[in-house]
């Protein structure tokens, strides 16, 4: 492993796993659950406003129709399914795992514990943005193991400051791309190398350099 000197400090090697997972059992049982001068100015004034008003809604109307498009492609199993049990156990263990909480899952309704074969589910979020999961069923035991899939980019940003304060004492915020995208985890393929930009309180802004490792989601960084 290379390590690259940087000025008066050494450059910083961690490996992190970025894949989020969980668990959970299997329940195949389901519940129902004036002047005139002073006139036209108030006039253009309120006409600006209402301009200006009439473009934020515009721009909001616009994101709301986004997420609710979005939202409206998904379609949950329906109740009394496999795929409904599992739908209802990430709906609590998503937001147990990731800090997200879960406005609807979507599970293929045609899934069967039986077969033990590997299925998507994809989770709407509340927070706006929609994300998938890989399930693994276990029909011995009755279990399932899911994993996002994608790289949790803002546990890495955080991880990366952190790391940058306690080994560099350098404190500073970590932009690693997702820029105005909601979704946190994005899909990187093994062996893959991206860059995250360091931006630094004292202005010793720095590079970082991130590979992923393998499909678990473990990561290499190091600063330029």
């Amino acid at each position: 492993m290379n390590f690259f000197q940087f000025r008066w400090i050494w450059a910083l090697v961690f490996s992190l796993g970025l894949m989020v997972t969980g668990c959970g059992g299997v329940d195949n049982t389901t519940e129902d659950t004036v002047t005139e001068p002073d006139i036209e100015a108030t006039d253009s004034a309120e006409t600006a406003d209402s301009e200006t008003a009439d473009a934020d809604d515009t721009a909001e109307g616009k994101e709301d129709a986004d997420t609710e498009a979005q939202t409206s492609e998904l379609t949950p199993a329906p109740e009394g399914t496999f795929a409904a049990s599992i739908q209802a156990v990430l709906m609590t263990s998503f937001p147990e795992q990731t800090g997200f909480d879960v406005e609807l899952v979507a599970c293929p309704e045609d899934v069967t514990l039986e077969s033990g074969e590997p299925f998507v589910c994809e989770i709407q979020a509340t927070d706006g943005f929609v994300t998938s999961v890989d399930v693994v069923t276990d029909p011995e035991t009755e279990t399932f193991d899911w994993t996002t899939k994608g790289l949790d980019i803002r546990g890495l940003e955080k991880a990366i400051a952190t790391g940058m304060l306690e080994n560099m004492e350098l404190a500073g915020k970590v932009d690693c791309g997702l820029g105005e995208t909601k979704n946190p985890f994005r899909e990187e393929a093994v062996g893959s190398a991206f860059e995250c930009a360091f931006t630094a309180e004292n202005g010793d802004d720095q590079t970082i350099n991130v590979v992923v490792n393998d499909e678990e989601g473990n990561v290499t960084w190091n600063v330029e």
